[in-house]
């Protein structure tokens, strides 16, 4: 079944299909091998081609964005959230969407458990600062040399399972 809306050929942007449509729908791609990775379990996985680096990893322990001792170093960013937030809002950098809160520790915008909104219980300080989450976030996949061509989405049990066991050993032989 041929689609040439589709884009899957050379050539395909030039049929009466593909030029009929608007300039978004020509924009948007499709199942087209190669095009951008997912955070998928196989992609962050021990070995996997988007799996975070060890040197990633050392860097972020050393500026305690993931918590050592995670109850304690924790406690400390999300008593850190109190006070005055964002006035207009920002990009939360584990998710994406707007926040009005920020960890004043590590200087970025999170959600932390907002009470109000479309975004009611987002966990996204705790996610931030946990080693088992380390290089799922939104920022993550822009900033991260390992991820670089990968679309993020909100990760699934799996990717987080199979991140958090890559991470341990990453950790352990540090």
């Amino acid at each position: 079944m041929d689609r040439p809306r589709y884009g899957w050929f050379p050539g395909d942007s030039a049929f009466r299909k593909s030029t009929v449509l608007s300039k978004t729908a020509r924009k948007k791609t499709y199942n087209v091998p190669g095009k951008r990775a997912r955070n998928t379990a196989t992609s962050v996985a021990s070995g996997g081609q988007y799996c975070v680096s060890i040197d990633e990893v050392e860097s972020a322990k050393k500026s305690q964005r993931i918590c050592g001792s995670f109850q304690l170093d924790l406690a400390e960013h999300l008593r850190s959230f109190l006070g005055k937030g964002i006035k207009n809002g920002a990009k939360c950098v584990w998710c994406g969407e707007k926040t009005f809160t920020k960890c004043k520790i590590c200087d970025v915008p999170l959600h932390n458990f907002p009470t109000r909104g479309k975004h009611v219980g987002y966990a996204c300080s705790i996610n931030y600062h946990n080693a088992s989450t380390f290089g799922l976030g939104f920022q993550d996949c822009k900033t991260l040399g390992s991820k670089e061509g990968v679309k993020w989405t909100m990760p699934s049990l799996s990717a987080v399972k199979a991140n958090s066991e890559h991470v341990e050993k990453i950790i352990a032989n540090i």
